[in-house]
């Protein structure tokens, strides 16, 4: 290519598309991200909701009334702005439903856009459907809401239909938030493989007719590359730990809240102050116990933090304890028992978060998949060889048919009882933290017996 003039109509014209691809395609992936943010937005606000509900349900205070109604207004504005984006309203009432469920002003735009682009063109099926069956279920909750508001008084058996009904539309709403989230996921990953590729193409047909001419440039565009894959290894590692802390958060935190809104629940319902005094002291120490958890992740998602500063020297049997304590309702209403074997002065140099999560996952599983009629036991043990430190927790539970499912017993979204509140992300997160610190995670499993985890640990530092 001789004529100079012609280079720079085709630089122009290459510049042209790849401006286009990528504004267009990072304005839907940014209207996708606000969707998922939202969605988290919407999630917490059915929880928060949840929560409050149950909390009236059992009380028949009016705060928690108020609180209720609060709270579900998130995710009933969400749904109203959705019905009319679908319903081709005025974008006015899109964004202001938008708005009054949480989501941030300055992403309501790109929202709509990527909404209209994506659904338009049959891009989500799996999400719309998703999002719209969500309605219906939504409005169960509104009903239990009525049902409980429309009974002054509820006999117990109609407190205990109330509160399953709650717990049944709960956990399905947020199957079908997982779902959405998780379609959008699938969707932004495709297109952004798409932009990745495009950019490419246009990238090496651009090198090609710049090497023409400078040669030069041959190396810039190498080191260019090489700050992009660089920054989307620091994307990607932030966005692992940010899905970690997102668990810790969803799972760990929502423990807290259970056992503070038991402790809460017992203090009214306490007869003497020697009874009041004790439920109080235990809502403290869970206070203090919650701001450790907090502190601790923060340092999870800070900029600078990495796999060696997020450790410390810790003692595991703390965590153990920390977790029973934490777990103690669960474990007293199914006369359950954990027999701490950790010995007391045993140090080792792990991420203090990731040690409760792993605790309170595993602990709080051997409870949930515990062999009807039998209590759950749950017995931790520490054993140690040359280079590693060996904890081990067993359970008495119904154990997991490993021949038929032990390739896949620490998948993402792997469920294998049946239990209708599975998610199947607590053992695929608790192996990515124990993987993250160094370790590894097995089990051992009988049907009928129970299960025996083996976290394989580094000894000392590094």
């Amino acid at each position: 290519m001789r004529n100079k003039s012609a280079l720079i109509i085709y630089i122009l014209i290459l510049v042209s598309i790849a401006g286009s691809v990528n504004f267009y395609t990072l304005k839907t992936l940014s209207g996708l991200r606000a969707a998922m943010t939202g969605e988290s937005m919407y999630s917490k606000g059915e929880k928060d909701a949840t929560l409050y509900l149950l909390a009236y349900i059992q009380t028949r205070q009016a705060e928690y009334d108020h609180l209720f109604r609060d709270a579900i207004d998130v995710p009933v504005s969400d749904n109203i702005a959705r019905t009319a984006l679908m319903n081709g309203y005025s974008e006015d009432t899109i964004k202001k439903y938008f708005i009054e469920g949480k989501n941030n002003p300055k992403d309501v735009e790109d929202m709509i856009w990527a909404f209209d682009k994506v659904f338009r063109y049959n891009l989500a099926d799996e999400a719309l459907r998703a999002w719209t069956s969500a309605d219906t279920i939504l409005e169960r909750l509104l009903e239990i809401h009525r049902a409980a508001d429309d009974n002054t008084e509820l006999s117990a058996d109609q407190t205990a239909s109330l509160i399953y009904n709650l717990s049944a539309t709960s956990a399905e709403l947020s199957e079908k938030e997982a779902l959405f989230s998780e379609n959008l996921n699938q969707l932004a990953r495709r297109l952004k493989s798409l932009l990745l590729l495009a950019d490419i193409i246009l990238g090496s047909v651009f090198v090609a007719i710049i090497a023409l001419y400078i040669g030069t440039y041959l190396r810039r565009i190498k080191e260019s590359e090489a700050n992009i894959r660089k920054s989307v290894d620091i994307i990607e590692n932030q966005n692992q730990r940010l899905r970690n802390f997102a668990y810790i958060v969803s799972h760990n935190i929502r423990s807290y809240a259970a056992s503070m809104l038991t402790g809460a629940y017992l203090y009214s319902e306490s007869e003497t102050e020697a009874e009041r005094a004790e439920v109080i002291s235990d809502i403290k120490n869970a206070s203090l116990r919650f701001s450790d958890t907090i502190d601790n992740l923060e340092k999870i998602i800070s900029e600078n933090a990495t796999s060696e500063s997020l450790k410390e020297d810790i003692r595991p049997r703390l965590y153990v304890e920390k977790c029973v304590d934490i777990l103690w309702h669960e474990i007293s209403m199914h006369y359950g028992k954990v027999i701490n074997n950790v010995p007391a002065d045993l140090q080792i140099n792990f991420n203090p978060a990731y040690m409760e999560s792993i605790m309170l996952n595993l602990i709080s599983n051997a409870i949930k998949y515990r062999f009807k009629g039998r209590p759950p036991v749950i017995t931790i043990d520490v054993s140690e060889t040359e280079k590693s430190l060996l904890i081990y927790v067993q359970d008495n539970g119904t154990g997991i048919n490993l021949q038929a499912n032990g390739g896949k017993l620490f998948g993402m979204y792997q469920t294998f009882n049946g239990n209708a509140d599975a998610r199947g992300l607590g053992l695929f997160i608790t192996k990515y933290q124990v993987n993250a610190m160094g370790g590894d995670i097995t089990a051992e499993s009988t049907l009928g017996e129970g299960t025996i985890f083996k976290l394989i640990l580094p000894k000392g530092k590094g």
